[in-house]
């Protein structure tokens, strides 16, 4: 049967509350509650040899200032609001701007700062579940509402993380929350970047941006340039690829679109991306009902000291984010990322982990 291990661990006097999430095979997730961090993911190659395949801290006490955002929830707004200023119901708002000129994943006292507290913890047949929840008070990084946060993350026996997101508020607000994890499917024990690995993604099209990654309201066609990924590509390519977007980035930080011509009401879960590990065999598979996936790898990791005495460099992982687009409250043709008290934003994405020899 599936497990649910609780431990509270102490770094620097600190108590960490954890769980450990682990299915038949053995293979497992570690949470802890600051931000919702996921600590570990713990998966099989094709030789059923476990390795952890997401980056963090190698202490605890590290995760409290988590500038590259490992393995965090990340909102009220995840990606990049322009110059921090929004509009709703005519009323203009200004949110500090930490990155730049510009607002970057909810602020510094965002979801990744927020202490979630356990629900439930439930165990099934085919997997194991807990909830978190937490709240934000109005003005936390001058956002103009007070927010409940509800989140349920579940380890299923196929090796799948699903991660089901509710949110309300008591007042007029916005709201795109998302999961940061850094993914390296070689295993974080070794020091190889993501270069070697294979992606593949659903869609051609991405948000144009300027030179600040700031969305210029545009949709870009990727067909037959370097940012096509709908054959998949090894992403070693973008080292040497003379691409603008490529070059102004550093690698890849673009938002890829999907099914622009569909409703709130009809969104469903799509698979949006899968990320290949040739010489492990490890497959990582990506579904969500969101519109958008960013994909960034890494440009921006430099010398963060990580686990098993590793120092993160530019595309040590690659982050898979499902989200709406950046910058969208201010861009009317975006789906809306309004959020109003009579409503309730919920959202699924799922991480689905497996190998070559059962793909």
């Amino acid at each position: 049967m599936p497990s649910i291990e609780n431990q509270t661990v102490y770094s620097a006097g600190i108590a960490w509350p954890t769980w450990r999430l682990s299915n038949d095979s053995g293979a497992s997730i570690l949470v802890t509650s600051l931000g919702a961090t996921i600590l570990e993911v713990n998966v099989a190659d094709r030789h059923q040899q476990l390795n952890d395949v997401v980056l963090g801290f190698k202490q605890l006490k590290d995760y409290q200032n988590n500038s590259a955002k490992f393995g965090c929830v990340v909102g009220p707004f995840a990606n990049r609001i322009a110059k921090g200023e929004f509009t709703v119901d005519g009323i203009s708002h200004q949110l500090p701007c930490n990155s730049g000129a510009h607002h970057l994943h909810g602020g510094d006292g965002g979801l990744h700062q927020c202490h979630w507290q356990l629900g439930k913890a439930h165990k099934e047949l085919d997997r194991v579940s807990i909830e978190l929840s937490c709240k934000l008070k109005r003005e936390t990084s001058s956002y103009p509402a007070s927010y409940r946060f509800d989140l349920r993350y579940s380890w299923t026996d196929d090796n799948e993380l699903v991660i089901d997101y509710r949110a309300s508020a008591d007042n007029n607000t916005i709201i795109n929350p998302t999961q940061h994890s850094y993914f390296n499917l070689a295993g974080v024990e070794t020091t190889a970047t993501v270069l070697d690995h294979q992606l593949w993604i659903n869609s051609r099209k991405i948000c144009d941006v300027d030179e600040a990654f700031i969305p210029n309201g545009s949709f870009l066609d990727t067909d037959s340039t370097a940012l096509d990924f709908t054959t998949s590509k090894t992403l070693v390519d973008l080292e040497q690829h003379s691409h603008p977007l490529i070059q102004q980035a550093g690698g890849l930080d673009f938002n890829w679109v999907f099914d622009l011509d569909r409703t709130p009401k009809q969104k469903q879960l799509t698979l949006k991306a899968r990320l290949y590990h040739p010489e492990s065999g490890r497959q990582l598979s990506v579904s969500s009902d969101q519109p958008g996936l960013q994909v960034y790898t890494g440009n921006f990791l430099a010398g963060e000291e990580g686990k098993h005495d590793q120092t993160y460099q530019r595309h040590h992982g690659i982050c898979l984010e499902t989200q709406h687009f950046p910058d969208a409250p201010n861009h009317p043709h975006f789906p809306s990322v309004e959020l109003r008290p009579e409503q309730v934003f919920s959202s699924t994405t799922i991480y689905h982990f497996s190998t070559d020899d059962n793909i």
